[in-house]
């Protein structure tokens, strides 16, 4: 995505020194989350925030979605962190394992 002055990719926002992406994911799937955190990984981002607006994931497809993002041999980048926010507004914060 290029911002307007048509330069670079852009994230969505800031938090103190971090950088964020969000995105609301509709399915859920643990491979729909690895993609949420695909989205976010391909912006640059220290921080993914996943929305979970449809209240389709679980904490085990979260999980299994991290896990996912992990496992990829190719894949070596790993966030500050994770943040999912429910539908009515609690907030949770997952590390990567490794």
């Amino acid at each position: 995505m290029i911002d307007e002055a048509g330069e670079g990719i852009k994230v969505d926002g800031r938090l103190f020194s971090f950088t964020y992406e969000q995105r609301t994911p509709e399915e859920g799937t643990a491979e729909n989350f690895r993609n949420a955190l695909m989205h976010a990984k391909g912006k640059g981002a220290d921080k993914a925030v996943v929305y979970m607006k449809h209240n389709k994931h679980t904490i085990q497809s979260v999980k299994a979605g991290i896990k996912l993002f992990e496992d990829d041999k190719k894949n070596t980048y790993r966030f500050k962190q994770i943040i999912t926010i429910t539908k009515d507004g609690r907030i949770h914060k997952h590390i990567h394992d490794n």
